[in-house]
């Protein structure tokens, strides 16, 4: 996703903290994203600002899900307002004498346009099957009527208006459609132009960074699961020595703190729950360790959530008893 925004928030390869609504409102999500590329912009009306071009970066299948709803949720306000689908759709007529060549050249929820190498007149029916060209999607049936013809290159333009499902028994072209049949028109035409997000990879990322103070650790930890990232996870606080945490497929193996080799990961892991601030910063590479954690990433951040829950219980407890009554 591309954003222009009125200053920096980080080079390429930052790992932020997005908190994304639709216009409408009625879809919110909060997901971690990648900044994979920055450009600067100068406008003589609004001065200088920066692009980003964002990879979504969702921590955990509930993300995930919510990511595709919230996509399809704009899509389909989109397709509410009458927004043009540019892209080639397979198309298949019938209903209607027609010759070999027809294509699909645009596509909205109300009309359509074909290029064909036969002439349609106005005012005929026909049905039509649009396509898309992804393997997978499905098709949706839909009946029509010809508004115009004109000439084109290579044969001829022809105007469609769309007046329901195909589906409908009706013969006679609806002229004022329910708002229920509506609704499961717009729902199928997103079908046709969005795909599960697992369809789409994008190159697996090289380098991630970020602040603590905007991504919490559970977070940061968890997103290393869902994406089965191997490489070193490196900790920076002001005052405090650098820690190593080494992922490898996802799974947490073993940590380090660079100045003391003494250390317990366990321990070292606790210690890192307590850092508000700091810098954090992940390198992907091959991990041959070994596993001094023993446990699943899953395991692991419900453990230190637990005991960050259990520390704070211990000091409201401390701060009761040392307190003053009279």
């Amino acid at each position: 996703m591309y954003f222009e925004v009125p200053d920096s928030i980080g080079p390429a390869g930052s790992v932020q903290f997005l908190h994304l609504e639709s216009e409408d409102h009625r879809v919110i999500v909060q997901v971690l994203a990648r900044i994979i590329r920055t450009s600067s912009i100068s406008d003589i009306v609004t001065g200088e600002s920066v692009g980003l071009a964002m990879e979504f970066m969702p921590a955990s299948s509930e993300g995930r899900t919510g990511l595709e709803r919230l996509v399809r949720h704009v899509v389909e306000l989109g397709l509410r307002h009458e927004s043009h689908i540019d892209h080639r759709f397979d198309v298949d007529v019938s209903g209607v004498h027609h010759g070999d060549r027809t294509s699909l050249q645009h596509l909205s929820v109300k009309k359509l346009t074909l290029e064909t190498d036969w002439r349609a007149n106005v005012g005929d029916s026909m049905l039509l099957q649009i396509r898309s060209p992804h393997a997978g999607a499905q098709s949706v049936p839909l009946q029509g009527q010809v508004t115009s013809v004109d000439p084109a290159e290579d044969g001829y333009r022809v105007e469609v208006r769309i007046t329901g499902l195909s589906e409908v028994e009706e013969t006679v072209p609806q002229i004022a459609i329910p708002a229920e049949k509506r609704d499961k028109e717009v729902s199928m035409f997103t079908d046709l132009i969005t795909h599960p997000v697992e369809d789409f990879h994008l190159p697996a990322p090289q380098h991630l960074s970020g602040l603590l103070s905007r991504i919490k650790l559970p977070t940061i930890l968890g997103l290393m699961e869902m994406e089965r990232m191997s490489g070193e996870l490196r900790f920076n606080a002001y005052e405090k020595s650098e820690l190593v945490l080494y992922v490898c497929a996802g799974k947490p193996v073993d940590m380090i703190d660079v100045s003391d080799n003494s250390k317990a990961p366990r321990d070292l892991l606790s210690q890192l729950m307590g850092w508000n601030e700091g810098e954090f910063h992940f390198v992907v590479e091959e991990i041959d360790r070994e596993d001094r954690l023993g446990t699943s990433m899953t395991s692991l951040i419900l453990d230190l959530a637990r005991a960050e829950d259990e520390a704070t219980q211990d000091i409201d407890i401390n701060i009761s008893e040392s307190a003053d009554f009279f």
